[in-house]
């Protein structure tokens, strides 16, 4: 119930009339999807946590990758 709750509040589109998915393949491939956005938002948190209590040559370091990356 749990699964389809979260399912439901965060793909409202992909949600029937009768509160349930509109089929078992949207709801497999959208708790991957939500399984799979939940890891890059837990990675973001934990590189600006370790960001934060970096030294400053070692930020620096960093955000100069990142530039260069993107």
């Amino acid at each position: 119930m749990d699964d389809l709750a979260t399912f439901a509040q965060a793909l409202p589109s992909w949600v029937g009339s009768d509160g349930l998915p509109l089929s078992y393949r949207h709801f497999r491939y959208g708790m991957a999807h939500l399984a799979r956005d939940d890891a890059r938002q837990t990675l973001r948190l934990g590189i600006a946590g370790r960001m934060a209590g970096a030294t400053n040559q070692d930020f620096r370091s960093w955000r100069r990758e990142l530039k260069r990356i993107g």
